[in-house]
C-alpha cells in the first residue's frame, strides 16, 4: 500500500522483512543505507550474504522465535562510516507455518548516543556520590516508595547498610516518621528544598531533603541529615539563661518584660499585677554589693 511504502521510504528506524531463509522481503531506505545498498537491490538477496558476520546472531534468533512464539529484543552492534554504533532492534514474528516461523520483521534504531547520554548522566552520579561518602552528615537517597537506593558511608557505619529497605526503618520505626514530608516531592519540582527535624533513638535529626528526577522518569529524595542534638540543647541553655536568673533559677526581668508583652493585648483586658517587696533588700544591696541581694 502507499501508507506502507511511504513508511519503509521515510522510517528513520531500520525496518526489514525477511524470510526463514534469511530473504529480504522488504527493507527501509535507512536499512538499505545501513547496509549500503539501495533498497530496491536489496530485495531478494539473502542477508546471510549481505552480513555473514551475523550469521549466528539470526540462526538464534530464529530459534529463540521459534521456541517462545515472542518477540525478541536485542542489541546489535555495526559499523557505520568507520564507527561502531549500536542498535537495539525488536525481532518479531509475522507468520508461521506448521509452528515455524516463515516470515519475521524486524525494526532497529541507533542508540549509540542514547547510550553515551546515560553513561555520562551515571559517571556524574557516581561523582556526586563519592561527594557524598566524603561528608561528615548522614546522606540518603529513597524512593517515593520509602526504599533507600543510596546510603553514603556514614549512614552505613551507623545504621548498617539498609539498601532496598524502607527508609525509617533505620530509625528504629515501624511506619513513616510523624513529621515526614516525602510524599509532598512527588507534586514540586526539582529546585525546591524541604528541612524538617525528626526524633529517633533520643536524638534531633535534622532533614534537608530534595528531589532528583532519574533516567527512567522515576523520582529520588536526596536527604542530607544532621544530627541537631547537642546544638539544640546549648540553645535550649541558651534561652534558659536568658529568662532566669543564675543564683536563685527564679525567672528574671527580661522573662517579665517579655510576658508583660505576651499578656498586653485586648482580649486579656482587664489585667491585674500583683507586685511583692521583701524587707531589707536595699540595705542588703548596699552593704554587701548588688551581687549578694540575690541570695
Amino acid at each position: 500500500t502507499k501508507q506502507f511504502q511511504s513508511l519503509m521510504k521515510n522510517s528513520v528506524s531500520i525496518i526489514t522483512i525477511v524470510d526463514n531463509m534469511g530473504n529480504y522481503i522488504h527493507a527501509s531506505d535507512s536499512a538499505a543505507k545501513l547496509i549500503g545498498l539501495p533498497a530496491e537491490e536489496l530485495i531478494g538477496k539473502n542477508f546471510l550474504k549481505v552480513l555473514p558476520e551475523k550469521n549466528e546472531e539470526f540462526m538464534n534468533a530464529i530459534a529463540t522465535i521459534n521456541k517462545t512464539k515472542k518477540p525478541l529484543i536485542k542489541k546489535e552492534i555495526y559499523t557505520v562510516h568507520n564507527q561502531e554504533r549500536i542498535y537495539e532492534s525488536i525481532v518479531f514474528p509475522i507468520e508461521f507455518h506448521e509452528d515455524e516461523v516463515v516470515l519475521l520483521g524486524s525494526i532497529a534504531n541507533d542508540i549509540t548516543d542514547k547510550i553515551k547520554y546515560e553513561n555520562q548522566i551515571k559517571n556524574e552520579r557516581d561523582y556526586i556520590y563519592r561527594i557524598f561518602n566524603a561528608m561528615n552528615q548522614y546522606v540518603i537517597v529513597t524512593g517515593l516508595d520509602y526504599r533507600i537506593q543510596f546510603m553514603n558511608e556514614k549512614a552505613i557505619k551507623d545504621f548498617g547498610d539498609m539498601k532496598g529497605e524502607v527508609c525509617y526503618k533505620q530509625l528504629d520505626r515501624t511506619s513513616p516518621c510523624g513529621g515526614c514530608r516525602l510524599h509532598e516531592f512527588k507534586h514540586m519540582t526539582e529546585n525546591e528544598t524541604i528541612t524538617y527535624t525528626v526524633t529517633a533513638f533520643n536524638r534531633v535529626l535534622e532533614i534537608n531533603a530534595s528531589r532528583i528526577e532519574n533516567l527512567d522518569d522515576s523520582i529520588s529524595i536526596v536527604e542530607v541529615i544532621d544530627d541537631i542534638t547537642d546544638k539544640e540543647e546549648k540553645q535550649r541553655q541558651i534561652e534558659y539563661m536568658n529568662l532566669h536568673n543564675h543564683l536563685t533559677g527564679l525567672y528574671n526581668r527580661r522573662f517579665f518584660e517579655e510576658e508583660l508583652k505576651r499578656l498586653d493585648v485586648d482580649r486579656n483586658l482587664p489585667l491585674s499585677i500583683i507586685t511583692i517587696d521583701v524587707n531589707g533588700v536595699t540595705c542588703s544591696r548596699h552593704l554587701r554589693s548588688g551581687g549578694f541581694s540575690f541570695e
